[in-house]
């Protein structure tokens, strides 16, 4: 497992992206977003793959496919499978749900041979 860096309690940590207001008026306001070395390098290289002018489009196609997918997939199931979400989803909320680590064991005994 990764280590995470900690923050010290004495400062704010530094924003991810900030919004630049216009300096015209017909001007769009910009964010500024800092990235890691390893999301640069996957949006670059999205950028070369897919031909994509700049990391703007990218990112911005991205967003458009995350938000298409993610409504879509619900839609695409079954009527049973759609229904035993919503009944797991309204057993989780009237808390008859089961702790992750009873759970995993179950599935340990089950599955997976020792």
């Amino acid at each position: 497992m990764k280590n995470l860096p900690v923050m010290p309690m004495d400062r704010p940590p530094k924003p991810l992206a900030s919004i630049t207001p216009p300096s015209g008026s017909d001007l769009m306001p910009y964010m500024t977003i800092s990235l890691s070395p390893e999301t640069q390098r996957l949006l670059e290289a999205q950028m070369k793959k897919h031909g994509y002018a700049s990391p703007d489009e990218t990112v911005r196609i991205a967003l458009e496919r995350l938000e298409r997918d993610g409504s879509e997939f619900l839609e695409d199931l079954d009527d049973e499978t759609q229904a035993a979400i919503q009944e797991g989803l309204a057993q989780a909320d009237r808390g008859e749900g089961r702790p992750w680590e009873e759970v995993r064991e179950e599935i340990r005994a089950r599955f997976i041979k020792e």
